[in-house]
């Protein structure tokens, strides 16, 4: 039997994998910088919008710049559209007069750009604030007091001067636009002249931007809860 040498047959090497499925990570890369890209240009168009607004309201009436947050996403959708739908401002506090408005929170709803984006309308505000019993006594100018507790739109209250002590209870009530109404009801052992203009005050609270008006009062611990409101609201640089 005679003996052939055999030469191997050349073979083909198998098709890599990773070489089919490089397109298509290229692709999902590119696709994620694209959206990567498009994100941060919307957060940094919101961010410089936002800060315009809160200069905005700074300018028609708060002595401080609020925080602003527009909500949505993406933002730049809104802005195209010169419509957005839901703006949030604060401010941890605006000293405007003999007291201190503290814990500002409003809601802005529907707020339309006009086409040269220099002023439009807000249709629907609402939020709250609050006014210490610190600031709220202190703005009549008589004797330091302390509340000790609430019932309702009534406060109790303790005097503690070098001549009399005791306690007496006030009335915490809306009057007329933007005023808060405070009269003593009860003194108990506390001479009236010792109040002096504690006895029966009213409080005209700053103007508000915006078109933000009082719209009642609540007592709580904390002090004088306002709820403000506004609607159809003008506004321009």
């Amino acid at each position: 039997m005679t003996h052939y040498p055999t030469t191997p047959l050349p073979t083909q090497p198998a098709p890599s994998r990773n070489r089919r499925s490089r397109p298509w990570l290229i692709v999902g890369i590119v696709v994620f910088v694209v959206i990567a890209v498009l994100v941060i240009g919307d957060r940094v168009a919101s961010a410089y919008t936002e800060n315009r607004i809160g200069q905005e309201i700074k300018d028609q009436g708060f002595n401080t710049k609020p925080n602003v947050s527009i909500q949505g996403f993406p933002f730049l959708t809104q802005l195209a559209g010169r419509d957005f739908h839901d703006v949030n401002i604060s401010a941890d506090k605006v000293s405007e007069g003999p007291v201190d408005i503290r814990g500002l929170n409003a809601t802005l709803h529907g707020v339309r750009l006009n086409s040269s984006f220099n002023g439009g309308t807000v249709e629907h505000l609402s939020g709250t604030a609050l006014i210490t019993f610190g600031d709220l006594f202190g703005s009549a100018g008589g004797p330091s007091v302390r509340v000790t507790s609430v019932t309702g739109d009534k406060v109790r209250f303790t005097v503690d001067l070098d001549v009399v002590s005791g306690s007496g209870i006030a009335r915490v009530t809306q009057v007329g636009k933007n005023k808060v109404h405070v009269r003593v009801i009860s003194t108990g052992d506390i001479p009236l002249d010792v109040l002096g203009p504690l006895t029966d005050f009213t409080l005209s609270l700053p103007s508000l931007p915006m078109g933000m008006s009082l719209q009642n009062v609540s007592v709580s611990r904390q002090g004088v809860r306002i709820h403000i409101v506004g609607t159809n609201v003008a506004f321009s640089q």
